[in-house]
């Protein structure tokens, strides 16, 4: 009976040591439920040790569980802290299953919690940021450019998940939106050679060779105030979405990371300073039959003809195909006001094609603009050939830039009776230079109605002219009885600079005007 009592006692530690061993063995995880874990781990050490372990004066220890460096590292403790693939051999569980952590009579982890903890330890303990914000993402993209072949690293686009990750976790399914990326990009080039590669551990930073999408070709676009051969303006396809783009910001000039973050722009040739994208917004943006994913796959069939064709000269162009169908300033959306957290900047998305007003919060001033008659009451729509005008109220002294969007897409800087400056206080009527009113003679897509707008872009100091492109799709009367046109863009060229000018501070209202034929 001994004996029997003895070979269960072996059996059970056997068990035990073999139940141990399997649960420090990797468990082949792919790459999002890895950077799950990873995300899952530092909730739970954020939540239960970094209030004694945080690294700030008075915290207890050399051990900061948030910076995943010095939690992994060999000293300066005799045992490590976290030894990766030996849960069993890291001081963290010996302390959890002793009771000795977390001290006194704080909250424990839930038994589900120390098995995370062993299963991220088992899995290599793979690492997480410091914190899931903007600033740790840029250093993590600038550190994965700078190790890519010189070749390369100008091409490299980045999509972040990180937004997406609260303090006890991801607030919504990192899978799910990742999924949605993918076939996003797809819907946009069928023929896209390779996903986006996961850049970090947790699994909330991606990139892509912009090349796989045919979105670096630069051939693409004129600038419409030049109209001469051999001005072909250098604007990508990819530039058409970094300038929908309502997250962007900007560091102070004093910030470790600005040096490397300006020269990856260097290389990059961006026509706006944002390094990595929402992958959200992306997926969204570029999601099945939305507008700006039209544009795009248009872009692709156009860049398709022109390679084809041997890269010919701004006009000698041979049957290109016509551009997307009508969507100008489709979904005229208002864009959240974006707020200023020091010592950063919004970049703001005032070229936006598809979306409406945008300003930074706070803004540097008010402004409101409105079409009304002559009586100056306000219109919603107005019938072709009936006068109106532009009524603007503003607190303050400003520069302006008013542009005309008309319904096939065309854009133009229109001059006004005001030039380009207002005052502050009683409302002020804005008319054409040299005529009394404005007049929309027609509907250029001869439908029964149409929507036409104006975008006034003002600023506390004088801004500098807008650069106006157009594709090089063709403009045939065929194209345009089937209502497909080229596609026009409006943006601040960055190497256009004008004194005191900032382009934070600008007011950006988009003024939509219903046009009937009758």
């Amino acid at each position: 009976m001994a004996r029997l009592r003895r070979a269960s006692v072996a059996c059970l530690v056997l068990f035990f040591m073999i139940s141990q061993s399997r649960a420090d063995e990797p468990s082949g995880l792919n790459h999002r439920d890895r950077g799950d874990l990873a995300i899952q781990a530092r909730g739970i050490l954020k939540k239960y040790c970094s209030e004694c372990h945080s690294g700030e004066v008075g915290s207890r220890g050399t051990i900061v569980v948030l910076e995943h460096p010095k939690l992994v590292a060999d000293g300066p403790n005799p045992i490590h802290f976290v030894l990766p693939k030996n849960a069993a051999g890291s001081q963290i569980i010996q302390f959890i299953e002793d009771g000795s952590m977390p001290p006194g009579n704080r909250p424990r982890p839930t038994t589900d919690e120390i098995v995370a903890l062993k299963r991220w330890i088992a899995e290599s303990a793979p690492s997480y940021p410091v914190a899931f914000d903007d600033r740790n993402t840029l250093k993590v993209m600038l550190d994965d450019n700078a190790r890519q072949p010189a070749a390369i690293a100008p091409y490299l686009r980045y999509f972040s998940l990180a937004h997406l990750v609260g303090e006890d976790g991801p607030v919504t399914n990192l899978g799910e939106v990742e999924n949605n990326l993918n076939r996003a990009l797809i819907w946009c080039n069928p023929r896209m050679r390779h996903k986006p590669e996961q850049v970090d551990d947790t699994a909330t930073l991606f990139r892509i060779d912009t090349r796989d999408m045919g979105w670096d070709f630069q051939e693409l676009f004129f600038e419409t105030k030049k109209k001469a051969a051999g001005d072909i303006r250098s604007l990508t396809p990819y530039d058409l979405i970094l300038l929908e783009y309502p997250h962007g910001f900007r560091l102070p000039p004093d910030h470790p990371q600005t040096k490397r973050l300006n020269q990856y722009f260097k290389t990059a040739k961006l026509i706006q300073p944002i390094p990595f994208l929402r992958a959200d917004w992306l997926a969204e943006k570029l999601a099945k039959d939305t507008p700006l994913a039209e544009d795009l796959k248009s872009l692709d069939e156009l860049r398709k003809s022109l390679e084809k064709q041997g890269s010919p000269p701004l006009g000698k162009e041979d049957k290109v195909p016509c551009g997307p169908g009508t969507r100008a300033f489709a979904g005229c959306n208002p864009v959240p006001s974006a707020p200023k957290p020091e010592p950063s900047l919004p970049i703001l998305p005032l070229g936006a094609w598809y979306s409406g007003d945008c300003r930074a919060e706070p803004s540097a001033f008010t402004l409101k603009v409105e079409a009304v008659n002559k009586k100056l009451e306000p219109l919603k729509t107005v019938v072709k050939e009936t006068p109106f005008r532009l009524r603007v109220t503003t607190n303050r002294d400003i520069h302006f830039v008013l542009l005309s969007v008309v319904a096939d897409g065309t854009v133009a800087i229109q001059s006004t009776n005001k030039g380009n400056f207002l005052k502050a206080g009683d409302p002020t009527t804005l008319t054409p230079m040299g005529a009394v009113e404005f007049v929309i003679p027609s509907i250029l897509t001869d439908e029964p109605e149409a929507t036409e707008y104006f975008v006034l872009l003002a600023s506390p100091t004088e801004l500098p002219p807008p650069t106006i492109v157009k594709s090089r799709h063709a403009p045939s009367l065929t194209c345009e009885g089937k209502l497909q046109f080229p596609i026009s863009r409006f943006f601040f060229d960055p190497e256009i600079k004008k004194e005191g000018f900032d382009p934070s501070r600008v007011v950006r209202v988009v003024i939509p005007i219903t046009v009937t034929a009758k």
